[in-house]
């Protein structure tokens, strides 16, 4: 979402509203500290359980979110 300068106001709030809650979430997410290292797909065994693992943290993070929602937009 990109604001621009002659949008109206409420435009302006709904997308910094947006913006918030992609913050929110990816602060979810960082708290997992999966967001410091690469990723890649690969066919290692090592590689495989770190697919499982950001699986895993999208799992939880989307469960937390359903008892301690985002706010609305």
């Amino acid at each position: 979402m990109i604001k621009r300068e002659g949008h109206p106001e409420w435009v302006t709030e709904y997308l910094d509203r947006i913006l918030n809650r992609q913050e929110t979430y990816h602060e979810r997410l960082a708290n997992f500290n999966i967001l410091s290292s690469k990723f890649r797909h690969g066919k290692s065994s090592e590689e495989k359980m770190q697919l499982q693992l950001v699986d895993c943290v999208a799992f939880l993070v989307h469960h937390d979110l359903k008892y301690h929602p985002l706010m609305d937009v």
